[in-house]
């Protein structure tokens, strides 16, 4: 993904994603929307949105949100 540094839309819904690691989003910086809706999510890790500084949504329906830890989600925020 980081060829895709002007993107600003990524939808992998229902992608049977089960791990979001640290570098999955790295490079998309002018990233505006999210949707990892209906994955199998089992982790996130720790900075996995650290590039992630332009997303203004991000869609995580139908995902078991124990494992996300509020420090991961936080550094998302504006």
């Amino acid at each position: 993904l980081k060829s895709l540094a002007h993107l600003h839309i990524l939808n992998l819904a229902k992608n049977n994603i089960r791990i979001v690691s640290n570098d999955m989003f790295a490079g998309l910086t002018q990233l505006k929307t999210l949707n990892l809706n209906l994955n199998p999510l089992e982790a996130f890790e720790d900075s996995a949105f650290n590039d992630l500084n332009g997303l203004e949504e991000i869609f995580l329906a139908g995902l078991p949100t124990k494992g996300i830890k509020r420090e991961t989600l936080a550094a998302i925020r504006k």
